[in-house]
């Protein structure tokens, strides 16, 4: 019954008769979709190795606080350095231990 009619032509009956609805999208027409481009879901992201590719933006929008993706995904230990030092306090002396012992 349900491929007797458009997803236009059932959104429009449905919605007459004060049923709740919407189409499920591709994946090609969510990224064409207008709300979609306007509220910027979609972005350009350039990796190191990679090159570029599209990753999807966070989906919470506040008044103030933007929330933008800037970045790829790190590497596997791109950042193990910083995050020892930064959360945990470690000198590089211990850091450098630890990568000697192949602990990291």
């Amino acid at each position: 019954a349900m491929k007797s009619k458009t997803t236009e032509e059932w959104i429009k009956e449905l919605e007459q008769m004060g049923i709740p609805c919407g189409p499920v999208n591709r994946i090609d027409q969510v990224a064409n979709d207008p709300q979609i481009k306007t509220r910027g879901m979609f972005l350009d992201i350039k990796h190191p190795e990679a090159g570029t590719f599209k990753v999807v933006n966070n989906p919470f929008k506040f008044s103030r606080t933007n929330r933008v993706v800037t970045d790829a995904s790190p590497e596997l230990g791109e950042h193990t350095e910083q995050a020892l030092s930064n959360m945990l306090g470690m000198s590089s002396a211990e850091i450098g231990e630890l990568r000697q012992s192949k602990i990291i």
